[in-house]
């Protein structure tokens, strides 16, 4: 019998034999420097998007998260403080506690030194993505902005900046909400120091992505009252 797809990953891209799920799996290797009990159990599913930074999959976790979740990979090397880091903005998150942030649950480094995150999974597409579709008026998607905004500038003043205000990161979900993802990972895998803050660099990304939002107002066809 031919085999057409994997067992493991039935949903994974499948060629010549080789899953691309498993593949990943593979290439993650063993967790180095923590304890086997510690570590996260998850199966890669689907890839869900790529760029020349990074990588995203929709993942099951296994242990300690029997739910959906979002793993993401960068092919940048780690800071060396990567940990601390990362456990920094995992209590910083807990003490905003809102619920327009998709929280981290856990991080690591691969065999080669490249930083991993897993979150929450919510589904959603892009808040761009469905004004440009016709799924969510630009004005409509201007007040769940502010709502954003008025978060993020709360988290501000607890000297938490998100770092990556783009429209990749804002999202809708399917229940009508909105909500960031990648919140804070920028700074925890940054060995950067950027022209301005990041709280600043938040500010200017909400202020494109209104840009934005008033240039589609602007070109919208005009709406039929008959």
């Amino acid at each position: 019998m031919t085999v057409t797809g994997c067992e493991r990953h039935p949903r994974a891209a499948f060629h010549r034999g080789l899953c691309a799920a498993c593949l990943v799996e593979d290439a993650f290797g063993p967790v180095p420097d923590r304890p086997p009990q510690s570590v996260a159990r998850f199966t890669i599913q689907v890839p869900l998007g790529v760029t020349d930074a990074s990588s995203v999959f929709l993942a099951t976790g296994e242990w300690p998260w029997r739910r959906l979740l979002r793993l993401k990979t960068w092919r940048r090397q780690a800071p060396e403080d990567f940990a601390r880091r990362f456990a920094a903005l995992q209590t910083a998150l807990e003490r905003v506690h809102d619920e327009t942030i998709v929280m981290p649950l856990a991080a690591w480094t691969d065999p080669d030194g490249r930083p991993c995150v897993l979150t929450e999974f919510r589904q959603g597409l892009p808040l761009l993505d469905c004004v440009e579709s016709g799924k969510l008026t630009p004005g409509h998607a201007r007040d769940a902005l502010r709502l954003l905004l008025e978060t993020t500038c709360a988290a501000h003043q607890l000297g938490l900046a998100h770092g990556s205000i783009v429209p990749g990161n804002v999202f809708r979900g399917l229940d009508g909400s909105t909500f960031l993802v990648d919140y804070g990972l920028a700074l925890t895998i940054s060995t950067d120091q950027p022209p301005i803050t990041w709280s600043q660099m938040d500010l200017a990304g909400f202020a494109s992505l209104e840009r934005r939002l008033c240039e589609l107002e602007r070109d919208a066809p005009p709406v039929s009252l008959l």
